[in-house]
């Protein structure tokens, strides 16, 4: 048997190898996404949407109702586009949580625990697949999440 060694190009791994032919197929390495969003339009380009598009979509709506659609758009991004699978109990998911201070001692918070059991009213979008992921995505984007679960104006 022959062997031969292929430089995997800088940034690249392989994808594919076919046995008959011996072609190898390259796939670009994910990148950090930490590294690459810096803010909301980098989510946006990451989707492929125009800040001005995003903007007049959402026109008319409560400052609520753009703040869920761009934590979407965030949770969507910090994934990889990977949505969570529900039915696998072994796969991870994450989702942040807020302490906000009022004057009568009760902030947003919903948490129930019941022996080993922990209930969570959490929409399944807005689960993260990787912890350092959700913490970086919530410190960049906490502005986002006070305007989507407070009552705060814009």
């Amino acid at each position: 048997m022959e062997t031969i060694t292929i430089e995997i190009p800088e940034g690249y791994e392989i994808e594919n190898f076919d046995k008959t032919t011996g072609r190898v197929s390259f796939k670009e390495k994910p990148k950090d996404i930490k590294k690459m969003i810096k803010n909301f339009s980098d989510v946006l380009k990451y989707h492929g949407i125009d800040d001005n598009d995003f903007h007049h979509a959402n026109e008319g709506l409560e400052g609520d109702e753009i703040a869920y659609r761009k934590i979407k758009l965030i949770v969507s991004a910090y994934n990889l586009k990977e949505v969570p699978d529900y039915n696998n109990s072994n796969q991870r998911k994450y989702e942040p949580r807020f302490y906000i201070p009022s004057s009568s001692g009760a902030g947003f918070s919903y948490d129930d625990y019941d022996d080993w059991v922990t209930y969570s009213g959490v929409g399944s979008r807005l689960c993260f697949l990787d912890y350092d992921n959700m913490i970086d995505a919530t410190i960049k984007f906490l502005d986002v999440y006070e305007e989507f679960i407070t009552t705060k104006s814009n």
